[in-house]
């Protein structure tokens, strides 16, 4: 993070409360120091210009919808310290076009990914084993998705609306397939 830049923002709070910086045209850049272990609800939600944010590594969890409608994000690496990532967490965000899940997250929530629509590659850690509904929907450039070889579940249109699919090879531990899963 550059230090003369007067748009960033640097964290040491343990908690980054409820909409805390929603709707912050003005932020570009956020570092969460080691002591933030959680991100609320809606935290950064709206957050148009943000371009950077640099997690804690000692983050636990980032809450419901806490990166949603940040649009100018492209860039998402999430610690191996969190073990929880809310429903509609990066939702409409954009610009996303590399995300890097940590190993040791089980569940991909509702929404987390919906329409990413820059997102071309995604690779699940083997220890996930449940992808929730509309998780990746409307990534309509989404390329290649690497499943997790712990994957048991893919729910109702986790991929629908992913139109630069072509195919896919799932993992022998897959006993469930939502409806409507790459509906187009």
């Amino acid at each position: 993070m550059r230090k003369s830049d007067d748009k960033a923002l640097r964290c040491f709070t343990p908690v980054i409360k409820n909409g805390k910086f929603a709707f912050n045209h003005t932020l570009t850049s956020v570092e969460l120091a080691f002591s933030v272990k959680k991100i609320e609800h809606s935290a950064f939600s709206g957050c148009s210009n943000l371009t950077e944010i640099i997690f804690s590594k000692n983050l636990k969890t980032i809450g419901d919808s806490a990166f949603s409608n940040c649009n100018a994000l492209e860039e998402i690496t999430i610690p191996s310290s969190v073990k929880h990532i809310g429903a509609s967490a990066f939702k409409d965000c954009k610009k996303i076009k590399t995300l890097n899940l940590p190993e040791g997250l089980k569940v991909i929530p509702q929404n987390a990914f919906e329409n990413c629509v820059s997102l071309e590659k995604v690779h699940l850690p083997d220890s996930v084993e449940i992808i929730e509904e509309n998780a990746f929907s409307g990534c309509i450039n989404l390329k290649e998705i690497t499943f997790s070889k712990n994957l048991s579940t893919i729910k109702d249109k986790a991929f629908k609306r992913c139109f630069g699919l072509k195919s896919v090879v799932f993992p022998e531990s897959l006993s469930y397939i939502g409806d409507k899963c790459f509906d187009l």
